[in-house]
């Protein structure tokens, strides 16, 4: 009977095991988070200009002029700040 227990012993982690298993699990979790959120940030960024030049264009097409080309804006969202290039116009007055 003595055998059986000392080989079941041998599959249990010593609480430094443990600890060190947490550390790493909480630094990948840690690096994951950092990754989703910038990955977050981009598609915002992204889907905002999307949407936001072909808008320009039309009213660039509907009111003459030039565009002056975009202008850097950041977006604060729950991941952070976006940074977006939002579209302008010479002539025109809010959005563009």
């Amino acid at each position: 009977m003595g055998g059986g227990s000392s080989g079941s012993k041998s599959m249990l982690k010593s609480g430094a095991e443990i600890l060190a298993t947490r550390k790493v699990l909480a630094r990948e979790r840690s690096d994951l988070m950092a990754v989703l959120k910038e990955t977050v940030r981009e598609l915002v960024a992204q889907e905002l200009e999307i949407l936001l030049f072909p808008e320009r264009n039309a009213f660039v097409g509907e009111n003459g002029g030039r565009s002056d080309g975009p202008h850097p804006r950041l977006l604060e969202t729950p991941y952070g700040r976006a940074k977006l290039r939002v579209p302008r116009h010479r002539k025109a007055r809010l959005p563009f």
